[in-house]
């Protein structure tokens, strides 16, 4: 998926510095799309300019995820190069964000600590070494969870089937979300009412913490 900015007239590549960066993340299943999906028209409709990113959002991006769905799950070469895509993303989404006045990144580097850290064991050393220059710019993170067997039941993408390993993934995710500081919502409730308690967190976030966003 290539980068977009929704504004309330449609597509916009208007100049409005300031914009900020707000990560979601969690496993398959938790309804981060679709609530991203429906977060995006709420935002617009209160005055201020959208853009989504994800780890399709770079140029051959899906040239690349097709050569890495070639190697294993948790092989270090389908590692790098999801990593490769992420850290692009961010790329994008440091661009965006001064476009905008607020970029969805549809996942971020707490899926790769997360996913390969937490559950392929891959060295810590190299993962943080790769995103000490990227980790940096999200202003917020939003982790929606909820039970693992709810998830799965919801939807068992390929890199949930193996148990051991989602379970690994989703300790993963509440520790990270512990340390870092992130906010967990609680994915058990309806679309609806999770994106209102997101455009709820971001505006209260923006208005509270941040004074340069141009509405339109």
């Amino acid at each position: 998926m290539l980068p977009f900015v929704y504004t309330p007239d449609g597509m916009s590549s208007e100049i409005n510095k300031g914009g900020l960066i707000v990560a979601f993340e969690g496993l398959p299943g938790v309804g981060k799309t679709a609530v991203i999906n429906r977060l995006s028209p709420v935002l617009i409709h209160k005055g201020y300019r959208v853009s989504v990113t994800d780890i399709e959002s770079a140029p051959g991006s899906s040239q690349i995820l097709e050569i890495a769905k070639t190697y294993p799950q948790g092989s270090i070469d389908r590692s790098l190069l999801l990593w490769s895509l992420r850290i692009k993303q961010y790329e994008v989404t440091k661009q965006q964000s001064w476009t905008t006045d607020l970029v969805i990144m549809d996942r971020s580097w707490g899926t790769v600590l997360a996913y390969d850290y937490y559950g392929n064991n891959l060295p810590l050393s190299l993962i943080n070494y790769l995103g000490s220059s990227i980790d940096n710019i999200v202003d917020l993170t939003l982790l929606l969870d909820a039970p693992l067997d709810i998830v799965r039941e919801r939807k068992l993408a390929a890199s949930m089937q193996d148990l051991v390993y989602a379970q690994k993934v989703a300790r993963g995710y509440h520790d990270l979300a512990r340390e870092k500081g992130w906010t967990i919502i609680d994915a058990r409730q309806t679309t609806r009412e999770i994106v209102a308690q997101v455009a709820d967190k971001i505006i209260g976030y923006m208005a509270g913490t941040r004074t340069n966003f141009a509405k339109t």
